[in-house]
């Protein structure tokens, strides 16, 4: 794709990705929640799993939203396949290196010290 994001074809079998900001992947992350037909999950959760995947890919939020959907969707099974799950007390976030791209991993190699180099 190119030029301008304004005439993208929404139709095509591939779109494109605008950048991610901390609200927009908790928003994304709310939409599949209540996509998946759950309200098992409360927006304080999803806000504070998108803040855990972000923090482990060195704070970048640009490239966390494929990381936090696949554990977003892992959870959201959990907790319909097991009545007792509590992600909260149950759940431990891991991204193993096998499912990162080259970007996240070099991502994840700097972590963040100081909260103002975190990216919105």
């Amino acid at each position: 794709m190119s030029g301008d994001p304004k005439w993208d074809n929404p139709r095509l079998p591939q779109v494109r990705l605008q950048g991610f900001h901390h609200g927009k992947l908790v928003a994304v992350g709310c939409k599949v929640r209540d996509l998946y037909g759950g309200d098992l999950l409360d927006d304080h959760f999803i806000a504070d799993l998108a803040d855990a995947i972000a923090g482990k890919l060195g704070g970048q939020v640009g490239i966390a939203p494929r990381q936090f959907l696949r554990v977003l969707v892992d959870v959201l099974d959990r907790v319909d396949l097991h009545p007792d799950f509590d992600p909260r007390l149950n759940y431990s976030i891991s991204i193993p290196a096998s499912t990162m791209t080259d970007s996240e991993r070099a991502a994840a190699a700097q972590p963040v010290t100081n909260p103002d180099d975190i990216e919105f």
